[in-house]
Formats: structure tokens, sequence, C-alpha cells
């Protein structure tokens, strides 16, 4: 199923362009036509869904910091935010085939994706740093997609009974220090408890 999600994607990508796939020539912004985003939608629906029976044996991820100019560097992490801000996330699963997942663009609004790659791992400084996650392992249990207007916005994996969201997002800073949250952004929030993710105020406002 992902081979085929693979030809499909490398396609997409041709007409998506995004921070981390480039698309070729002058096509940068152009997105596909209707018939063939929903055929690349479906196919990453499908995708994620496919994860399910699957074992999870690895998370490793690239952070992006929620704060760049403080007294003591970028900062990582902040006592009111209970997620994890990404540009990528890669999964091992059952030992050795990799899954990665981040984001594409489609206009103004931005996605989540899954292709069927492994990021190797490389330098990170500044606002960004790579390391291995905690997040929750072994066998999927389920995988609800979500979309918002024709954005893949969310997706929630159930692993051994224990719940593991993606929202395509991101945290800003604002002149006071404070910190506001656009959804449809181009970073992976992760949550691993639900509530925390429903407390945090959304622009535009979440409907789950």
């Amino acid at each position: 199923m992902l081979s085929a999600l693979a030809a499909r994607a490398c396609c997409a990508r041709c007409l998506l362009a995004t921070d981390f796939n480039e698309a070729p020539g002058d096509t940068e912004g152009v997105t596909p036509a209707p018939s063939r985003m929903d055929d690349w939608l479906s196919d990453q629906r499908e995708a994620f869904e496919a994860l399910v029976g699957c074992s999870i044996d690895a998370w490793r991820g690239v952070e992006i910091a929620l704060r760049e100019n403080t007294p003591t560097g970028p900062r990582f992490e902040d006592p009111e935010i209970a997620c994890l801000q990404l540009r990528r996330l890669d999964a091992t699963v059952r030992l050795d085939e990799h899954r990665t997942i981040d984001t594409y663009q489609d206009g103004d609004e931005w996605g989540l994706r899954i292709t069927e790659t492994r990021t190797p791992a490389g330098q990170c400084d500044g606002i960004y740093r790579e390391r291995v996650l905690d997040l929750p392992l072994g066998i999927v249990d389920a995988a609800e997609v979500r979309f918002d207007e024709g954005t893949l916005a969310e997706v929630t994996l159930t692993i051994v009974g224990a719940p593991l969201l993606f929202v395509a997002a991101e945290f800003y800073e604002n002149n006071d220090g404070t910190l506001h949250l656009n959804r449809c952004d181009e970073s992976v929030l992760v949550f691993t408890n639900l509530a925390d993710a429903a407390a945090l105020t959304w622009i535009p406002a979440r409907h789950v």
C-alpha cells in the first residue's frame, strides 16, 4: 500500500512547494488540480490508517524552539504548554521500517503527511534540536484522521491504549513574550494527553 503511496506522493510533491520538499522549476506555490489533490489526500489517510496493527519501536524528531531570543538562548519548553513542537517526526516501525511525519503546504494552509522514508540524523542548532522522543511505543490499535476544509489537520494514533495526537500548527511569540497558536500551520505538534490540546486557545478555533 505504501509503495503505491510513495509513487503518487512523488507526483504530488512535484506540485506542492514546502520548506522540506521544494518543487522543481517554477511550480513553487502551485497545488494539484482538485481531483489529483483528493487522490493524494486519500492515499495519505490510508497510509496513516495502515499503521494500525504495526509496532512503533522508536520515535525521533527535530524540535523547533517555542521562544528564540531569551537570555539563555532558544527555549524548547514552557510550563504552560504540554506538547512537542516539531519540524518532523521519524518513527521506526517493525524494527527496520521507517515513516516520517511532517507537513505539506496547500495555498495558505498546512496539513500533515506521512512518507515511507528514513530521514538521516543531521546537525541541528539554534532553534532546532534533534533527539530521541519519549512517546508511546508498541502496537497501534487505532488511527483517526481528521480533515478541516480539505486540509489533513490532525491524526490521533492509539498505541497500546495510549493516545498520541498530531496537529499541523505552530506557536508564535508575541512582543510581550506570550505565545499564540496558529492551527493548520507548518509545524507538527504532538500531544500525549488529549485534554492538553483541548485546553489551548487555537486560531482559528479547533473543532473536534
